[in-house]
């Protein structure tokens, strides 16, 4: 536990730091890929099944819905700890790509964005 949080206060001071060096030249890659790419639509295309604003994970073995929707859409929790997304944190859609597809690896998340919507 003590390792992941570490990790993942790791990730924010990283992900801050790009958005501010970003923000100085104006929209950040995050906020593109934010705004770009809806959350539910990168849930499903990792394999995680639609239960009106909540989704099941793929492959998961109670089939419960536990990831929710939240802020209108912006944003996914999750109620179980085996998910990927299962750190008692709100996640955006950047988030969900960077602990999904990079492996919570900010750099490759950063690098796939810009890659995705474009750069500055």
């Amino acid at each position: 536990k003590r390792r992941e949080a570490i990790n993942h206060q790791k990730a924010e001071r990283q992900r801050k730091a790009a958005q501010r060096k970003q923000s100085a030249h104006g929209v950040s890659v995050i906020e593109r890929f934010n705004s770009s790419i809806h959350v539910s639509d990168l849930l499903e295309s990792y394999g995680y099944t639609r239960h009106g604003n909540r989704f099941s994970k793929p492959g998961g073995s109670s089939h419960q819905p536990g990831v929710i929707l939240l802020d209108g859409g912006a944003s996914v929790y999750t109620h179980h700890a085996d998910d990927p997304l299962g750190d008692g944190k709100l996640h955006d859609a950047f988030d969900v790509m960077r602990l999904i597809e990079c492996n919570g690896d900010m750099r490759t998340a950063i690098d796939k964005a810009r890659e995705l919507v474009g750069s500055n």
